[in-house]
């Protein structure tokens, strides 16, 4: 029996409408097998319509390929490294942490 598929990822989406456009990002990712080396490469399919025509289909184009995690890994890399300051100091996460306490009504 072949393996099921249910589509999830492509369900995805962000609509943002405007008085003067739709911007659509529909997968919102979808992994790409186009760059091996990249922490989870992804990609998006784009559909921008910017039209006085209600009805109007829009382009599509899907973007290229990036990696959601590597900017995230190279900065933590550079911290643990030495060569950089961790913006995040422990007052910073404290505060963070009461904020989202707050949010939370606690």
């Amino acid at each position: 029996m072949g393996r099921l598929k249910f589509g999830g990822f492509e369900r995805r989406q962000l609509v943002v409408c405007g008085t003067k456009g739709t911007v659509e990002l529909k997968p919102l990712e979808w992994f790409s097998d186009e760059c091996p080396g990249m922490f989870s490469p992804l990609t998006t399919g784009v559909r921008e319509a910017f039209d006085e025509n209600w009805h109007a289909k829009g382009e599509y184009h899907d973007t290229p390929v990036y990696g959601r995690y590597d900017a995230m890994f190279r900065s933590f890399a550079a911290y643990v490294n030495g060569e950089v300051d961790n913006p995040y100091h422990y007052e910073y996460e404290r505060e963070l942490h009461k904020l989202i306490l707050r949010a939370c009504g606690k």
